[in-house]
């Protein structure tokens, strides 16, 4: 393969041959090896062992933001491959360090939190040279405030922030209309799928963020401050090459990432996933179903006996020495390696959501009798296995949480979000005028409780579940996986879907603005990033509770008592229901890539279509 020259075009679009998907992964995998001109691009050769390969899952088929280069766009998503392109002031990991520093140096809140000041680091360029200044930062700030709900954080941002400015190049002042002592944490750090991206003033001067498209080949269109670039770019394939000017480098900050090249294809189906990791096509895959993940890795396949990496058993040519009993399969790995859970808690719990617009799905009541339908002992069993967890609360099982849970512990016993209980949804759906009909469902007025739950193939395993769980207890539910399912909830024109909760890592403040008036009041608004908050439920008093947590610094230990009063108004109305924790089955190839995150080297999450990706790109090492 590292010889081979080709064209990407024919490749990644030609129909799939008897093997079923050269037209994704097989053909246009190759062609990442060698110069070829794509779209009017000429593009340099890079050996396939100097190359990654990942396939995205949050796209079926074809890229949906191909040509979108702004972050805040409606389109955009940093899923395909952008994450590698954006840095931030701060990094954060939940499962390494911590806080790390990156193109800021520090930070310093006044003594009443309502002014921050950063101190950003020197040296520090964007991807055409100009240099990065904190007026880039006051920039992003003010025009983020200035813009529509569908720009993702404008209304958090237009409640907080009152100005913010350059002091001098490299001193940034944010200055805010109360005490705001998150700001830096909830903001301008990355953290899995959240954290502003920072623009570049000189282009995005006198622009709408919310469909400014930021691309142009010819004039290097989109960039950020991060160590890659868009090559070449179509709905079927992209190519993120690394920029040997990158600031980290030339100011010794950082060594270069591993990849010299990144191909991204689109997510065709689990199956052709699964083909690609074992044929040593794709390094990194998008999180799978349990079963799969098992089944790849296989169970007891421990890359504990060599320390967490297998790249002693390869020949130089990438492929496992005879003799070594170890086969392309057996060099897949995941967080847990060959072990349950087959990869990691995320930081994603699962609810059937609902537009809480709609009737019947307007009446908290109801809301409570599906919950109360809900089998998760099944669900949990049949659905992911009997490797999943049940969860009670939209939060994930993160041991920074466990104090703050713990402190609404005892609500639970007079809001039971998680138990199975027959008796209390004929109960509750009775006491509303709903009647069993002849077929046994639920129905007022002749009218029956339809339930058309819409998700991503990645619950194929869990939608189909869950939609029979309900059916026995009388709703009349199903499961499908539309292309265009995120859309449709983004849109308003879904009325229940799976999805999770992208917010609280260190403490539950942030996961409870995502049901802040403020995000839930105009169509397609879409707060905290990768959380959503797309219910439409709004409540006054919790807003009120929510505006004071706000107000509290992280760590404090006023948020053990804020917290409950916000979670009593939550549970009462019960906006969504909660289902699982989210696991990511992410599965990782060593046959050309080592240094990934495990158990055994914990220093940040896996995923690739998280903002965290980086750090996971500068500890990758090719194997030979």
């Amino acid at each position: 393969m590292d010889g081979q020259s080709t064209s990407p075009e024919s490749l990644f679009t030609r129909r799939a041959g008897r093997r079923g998907w050269l037209s994704l992964a097989a053909g246009g995998m190759a062609a990442a090896c060698a110069p070829t001109s794509a779209s009017g691009v000429t593009l340099p050769t890079v050996p396939r062992h100097r190359t990654l390969h990942v396939m995205n899952g949050s796209m079926v088929g074809r890229f949906g933001d191909t040509g979108v280069g702004n972050p805040y766009h409606f389109n955009s998503t940093h899923y395909t491959g952008h994450a590698a392109l954006w840095e931030p002031l701060f990094y954060f990991s939940a499962v390494g360090p911590g806080m790390i520093p990156w193109l800021a140096h520090d930070f310093a809140y006044s003594a009443d939190a309502t002014e921050l000041t950063v101190r950003l680091r020197d040296g520090v360029r964007w991807g055409d040279g100009k240099p990065f200044t904190a007026r880039d930062v006051a920039f992003t700030l003010l025009a983020v405030a200035g813009s529509p709900p569908t720009v993702a954080f404008s209304q958090d941002l237009k409640a907080q922030v009152r100005d913010a400015f350059a002091a001098d190049p490299l001193t940034l002042v944010v200055r805010f209309g109360s005490p705001s002592p998150r700001f830096l944490f909830d903001y301008l750090t990355f953290k899995y799928d959240t954290g502003l991206k920072i623009l570049p003033e000189h282009v995005f001067r006198g622009r709408k963020l919310a469909d400014f498209d930021f691309y142009d080949p010819g004039a290097g269109w989109p960039f950020g401050t991060g160590p890659y670039r868009v090559a070449a770019w179509t709905d079927t394939w992209k190519f993120l090459d690394r920029r040997a000017d990158w600031w980290g480098s030339v100011a010794q900050f950082a060594d270069l990432p591993g990849p010299e090249r990144i191909v991204v294809v689109p997510y065709a189906d689990e199956n052709r996933l699964a083909m690609g990791m074992t044929r040593g096509e794709i390094d990194h895959s998008w999180t799978m179903v349990h079963s799969t993940a098992r089944a790849l890795v296989g169970e007891g396949v421990d890359g504990a006996r060599t320390g967490g990496n297998l790249d002693g058993a390869y020949a130089p040519a990438g492929k496992p020495q005879s003799g070594t009993a170890l086969s392309e399969r057996m060099a897949l790995m995941t967080y847990s390696f060959g072990r349950p859970p087959y990869g990691n808690v995320d930081w994603w719990p699962l609810s059937l959501w609902f537009d809480t617009r709609v009737p019947p799905f307007n009446d908290p009541r109801l809301r409570w009798a599906i919950s109360f339908a809900i089998d998760r002992r099944r669900l949990v069993e049949v659905g992911q296995e009997g490797f999943g967890e049940p969860t009670a609360l939209p939060y994930p099982s993160f041991r920074a949480l466990e104090p703050y849970l713990e402190s609404v512990r005892y609500r639970l016993w007079e809001f039971p979000s998680n138990r199975y209980a027959p008796r209390e949804v004929a109960k509750r759906m009775e006491a509303m005028g709903f009647r069993r009909d002849g077929s046994g469902f639920w129905a007022r007025d002749g009218t029956r409780v339809r339930l058309p739950i819409v998700g991503h193939p990645q619950w194929a395993d869990l939608g189909p579940v869950l939609a029979e769980l309900l059916r026995l207890e009388g709703f009349d539910a199903s499961y499908d996986q539309p292309p265009d399912w995120l859309d449709r909830i983004r849109t308003g024109r879904a009325t229940a879907w799976i999805y999770g909760h992208g917010a609280s890592v260190v403490d539950p403040h942030f996961t409870l603005t995502l049901f802040h008036g403020r995000n839930t009041a105009s169509e397609s608004a879409a707060a905290g990033g990768a959380g959503g908050s797309w219910s439409r439920w709004s409540d006054p008093e919790f807003d009120r509770v929510v505006d004071q947590m706000n107000q509290v610094p992280v760590g404090d230990r006023r948020m053990l008592d804020l917290f409950p009063e916000a979670m009593d108004v939550w549970l009462r109305d019960l906006p969504n229901v909660p289902l699982v924790q989210s696991f990511h089955h992410n599965v990782m190839s060593q046959v050309y890539w080592v240094g990934w995150p495990s158990i055994l080297n914990p220093y940040v999450n896996d995923a690739f279509w998280h903002l965290t990706w980086p750090l996971v790109l500068r500890r990758l090492k090719p194997v030979r």
